[in-house]
């Protein structure tokens, strides 16, 4: 008896790894940083105000707060420098507000390409961008509708992992709405996720479906009930079958032949 070969889930563990978060001061970059060490990586913590980062962080044995801030190239160079292996990076690339101008998702993605050699020698690497309201609700319009900068951070997203997915790096964002994006970053930070690149995933809290529901119900109850536009396209169908140049057939003469061929 032959019996399926079970499916091996992939582990969610980081034990072993480093974790870099680039812009870790905040409420997001805090979330993800806990989430990180919570899996057991080493995370390292940097921004562009060490005064704030040291007093976010310092004292925390969890995170390493490097001496390098962000503030500069010349930062983001001894950073890579002093960590050639990278398992995760996290990366935060608009303020609270959001980019409002096209191109600044480009700009604000480049301090990634600092740590993108050493993932690509090493062949592996998950590259996570870490955004908020990039994303809104306009009155009247069903579900979320990305900004202009969120579209443009997208499509900056998914060609970086088209350009690294040959070397084993994946890159992909996290958008969250009024919830942490814990399980989403542990999510794409792990093997568990090893088959993901280029994906943009909004975490919110499922209100925006449940008005998108509300919504459509209010928008469809002049029309036909679902019986009626069944029956509706039933028979345009029907019609359409019969107005087809189908030839005839004589059923039992092609009974006869079938069953002369079958003794056959």
């Amino acid at each position: 008896m032959h019996t399926a070969r079970p499916v091996r889930a992939r582990s969610i563990c980081l034990d072993g790894r480093t974790a870099l978060v680039l812009g870790a001061v905040g409420e997001l970059g805090r979330a993800a940083a806990t989430a990180l060490a919570s899996l057991g990586a080493r995370v390292v913590v940097a921004d562009d105000d060490h005064t704030a980062l040291e007093g976010e962080y310092g004292g925390d044995e969890r995170f390493d707060v490097p001496s390098a801030t962000t503030s500069s190239a010349g930062g983001l160079e001894a950073l890579a420098a002093e960590l050639p292996e990278i398992d995760v990076l996290i990366h935060r690339p608009l303020d609270a507000h959001g980019a409002s101008e096209t191109g600044q998702a480009e700009s604000g993605l480049e301090a990634i390409r600092h740590f993108v050699p050493a993932m690509t020698r090493r062949r592996r690497g998950s590259i996570i961008t870490l955004t908020c309201s990039t994303t809104t609700r306009p009155a009247g319009a069903r579900g979320l509708t990305a900004s202009p900068a969120g579209r443009d951070l997208h499509q900056v997203v998914r060609g970086l992992a088209s350009e690294l997915r040959p070397f084993g790096v994946r890159v992909n964002a996290v958008e969250p709405h009024g919830i942490e994006p814990t399980a989403a970053v542990a999510f794409l930070a792990s093997d568990s996720s090893a088959h993901v690149t280029g994906a943009v995933l909004a975490v919110e809290s499922g209100w925006s479906a449940l008005n998108n529901l509300d919504e459509r119900r209010a928008t469809t109850a002049s029309l036909h009930p679902l019986g009626a536009r069944l029956a509706v396209d039933a028979r345009a169908r029907g019609a359409r079958l019969a107005a087809l140049p189908l030839p005839e057939y004589d059923t039992d003469t092609m009974n006869e032949e079938a069953y002369e061929r079958r003794r056959a």
